[in-house]
């Protein structure tokens, strides 16, 4: 593993040595702000610091940068005075959901819209961490695997709440790293998989620094990839027809990922300038790939069949989609028009798997969820 697992320094774990720092110049404004002469026996309470944060915003400070003083105070208040006390947690996370209505101003939805629903019945920590993910616009396949990973972790300590973390630190994490490799026998990158998990735990979460991690790291031989000949591709291809033939063919001719693929819609395809446009990649990045000669015939055929479908829903009141950020409130009836659709109907109507929400766009041949 990269980074903290084997104790090498990175710049990542000198920003981190250096929150100490931040953490004392926070405090000693805060202190300055309310007249302390001798703020080392000064027990600051939440109402001072709500304070010193209101003349913040009064000066113009963004949320986030108001996110960061309150971190800084939490790591003043966990490593100086080593207590749990003032509760600083609850007016970070209220800042929090400030600073995400701030990046998205024109989102007149309620939090948990713009961020995800999180599950009730889940451990506080899983909350937490899912809510995080959410806030940071973590990709759902990044989410998924890191809260298997610190599921996982919670059922080998046995710990339940947040709180039961107070005693876990860097020996828990490298034991648990280490089972992975001598009595799972995984492969690195499904150890470095689960180290970054909990590496965002302890960082984003639970705002600790885990420090150096000296697991013993798996050492799974690597092999040589394997990559299919034009022939061998061919002969693939040869065997599939209709729509799972163009799937393919996207994928290869494009160097598409399957969770782009499943999220097109028809608009992306663009026949004027011979592109495809693909949006919310992994990073959330954003490129264009060129459009296959071959394939600019059985795309538009595609689109014509998929327009004649949404004809059909939009006869039964049954045409909607699901619309990134605040599309849905700047443009109410974008949800309905054809050219935000997904090009690759699903056979019946999807669940947003973060939203929750239903009623989306009946497909027919593709057996794939409607909502990324």
């Amino acid at each position: 593993m990269r980074g903290t697992t084997f104790g090498s320094p990175t710049p990542a774990a000198g920003k981190r040595s250096g929150q100490g720092d931040w953490a004392s110049i926070w405090f000693a404004k805060l202190a300055h702000f309310h007249r302390i002469n001798q703020p080392e026996h000064w027990q600051f309470t939440e109402q001072h610091v709500i304070e010193f944060l209101r003349s913040k915003l009064k000066s113009g400070m963004p949320a986030w940068k108001r996110v960061k003083i309150v971190d800084g105070l939490i790591e003043y208040r966990n490593r100086v005075r080593q207590s749990q006390a003032p509760r600083l947690e609850p007016i970070r996370a209220k800042l929090q959901e400030i600073a995400l209505r701030e990046q998205y101003p024109d989102d007149g939805g309620t939090i948990e819209e713009i961020a995800g629903k999180v599950d009730p019945h889940d451990p506080d920590i899983i909350q937490q961490m899912q809510r995080t993910l959410h806030l940071q616009r973590k990709q759902l396949n990044t989410e998924k695997a890191y809260l298997k990973w610190v599921r996982r972790f919670i059922r080998k300590r046995c710990l339940k709440t947040a709180s039961d973390f107070a005693a876990i630190g860097p020996a828990d994490v490298e034991s648990f790293l280490t089972d992975l490799a001598v009595d799972g026998d995984v492969a690195q990158s499904t150890q470095e998989q689960a180290f970054y998990s909990l590496l965002f735990l302890f960082e984003h979460v639970l705002k600790r620094d885990l420090g150096t991690i000296n697991a013993i790291r798996s050492s799974k031989t690597k092999r040589i990839p394997t990559v299919m000949s034009p022939a061998e591709v061919s002969r693939v291809l040869d065997q599939l027809s209709g729509i799972y033939l163009l799937i393919a063919q996207l994928l290869y001719g494009c160097g598409m990922r399957i969770s782009e693929r499943l999220r097109l819609r028809v608009k992306d395809i663009r026949f004027d300038l011979m592109q495809i446009e693909i949006h919310a990649s992994k990073g959330n990045k954003s490129r264009l790939v060129p459009l296959p000669q071959q394939l600019l015939e059985p795309l538009r055929r595609l689109v014509k069949s998929r327009e004649v479908l949404h004809e059909k829903d939009l006869d039964s009141g049954e045409a909607s989609v699901w619309l990134p950020h605040a599309l849905s409130r700047k443009y109410p009836a974008a949800h309905r028009a054809f050219q935000w659709q997904f090009l690759f109907a699903a056979a019946k109507f999807s669940r947003g798997p973060r939203s929750g929400c239903e009623s989306f766009e009946v497909g027919t041949v593709v057996g794939t969820l409607r909502v990324p």
